[in-house]
């Protein structure tokens, strides 16, 4: 995997899945704050947990379906802001 400068440096990085990470969540756990996530076209059957301040970015509203147990989404475009104090 390539090195990765810390993002608290103002260095932002993106993930790529399926390219670089099988599963969003593993794209999510590697990802430092600030980071984006590009989800590419397809089917995801996960529950993300996220848990600092990232971007989710999928590859087009209609090409990016994520079925979770509470309902399925489609993918465009979150901002996550993480709350601090919870886990």
């Amino acid at each position: 995997m390539q090195s990765r400068v810390s993002a608290s440096l103002g260095v932002s990085h993106t993930l790529v899945v399926p390219e670089e990470y099988p599963r969003i969540q593993e794209a999510v756990d590697a990802a430092d704050p600030g980071d984006t996530v590009r989800v590419g076209e397809g089917h995801y059957e996960e529950a993300l947990v996220i848990n600092k301040p990232i971007r989710l970015v999928g590859e087009g509203r209609e090409q990016v379906v994520l079925e979770a147990p509470k309902g399925t989404f489609r993918l465009l475009t979150v901002n996550i802001a993480a709350r601090r104090g919870r886990d």
